[in-house]
């Protein structure tokens, strides 16, 4: 198990996943239950649903390599063959500063195009900003999972998630090394 501080919030990469907004503890002086509840008493909390992260593509890389994106709020993730990063978004308190991603890398992972499997039901994605519809994006194809083929040999990674965590699976075929495997954390 892996911890990291990322944007000032607690991010955990364990087995596969990290958590990009846990909860948080209320912070000493908050205001208390109305109504002279009892203290001992946890007031009614409005939960509010998991909302699946939508992998959207992004330009290919100048070799090919398809990536992807998949917003949320708070942070982007962006996804290709061999690496993964978590990129904080929308911080107003941060005053301008750009913070480093979260990033995962599958070290010995041979660069270049791969495979890739959509998986999930298809969501339609527009972007409609600005008078110039020659600059507008119309009709991107999300999914709720992508799925890489040999990231090493024999051993393929997907990505899903929802709006308060990533995660991956390694999917390792009968004869295939998983300990070629080896993942690099950073920021």
């Amino acid at each position: 198990l892996v911890s990291l501080i990322a944007v000032g919030a607690a991010a955990t990469w364990s087995s596969g996943r990290v958590a990009a907004a846990p909860d948080t503890p209320r912070p000493p002086g908050a205001a208390s239950p109305v109504g002279g509840a009892d203290a001992n008493v946890a007031p009614n909390a409005v939960s509010r649903p998991s909302v699946p992260l939508r992998f959207e593509p992004l330009a290919p890389t100048d070799n090919g390599t398809r990536v992807f994106v998949a917003r949320s709020a708070g942070y982007a993730v962006h996804v290709g063959p061999t690496w993964a990063e978590i990129h904080a978004t929308g911080r107003p308190d941060a005053g301008g500063a750009t913070a480093e991603p979260i990033a995962m890398r599958f070290l010995g992972a041979a660069a270049g195009p791969r495979e890739v499997s959509l998986e999930g039901a298809a969501t339609t994605v527009n972007y409609v900003v600005g008078a110039d519809q020659r600059r507008w994006q119309l009709g991107l194809e999300a999914r709720g999972r992508i799925r890489f083929r040999d990231v090493y040999p024999g051993i393929d990674v997907a990505y899903y998630g929802n709006d308060s965590e990533v995660e991956y699976d390694l999917f390792v075929e009968p004869g295939a090394d998983p300990a070629t495997v080896r993942l690099q954390l950073t920021g």
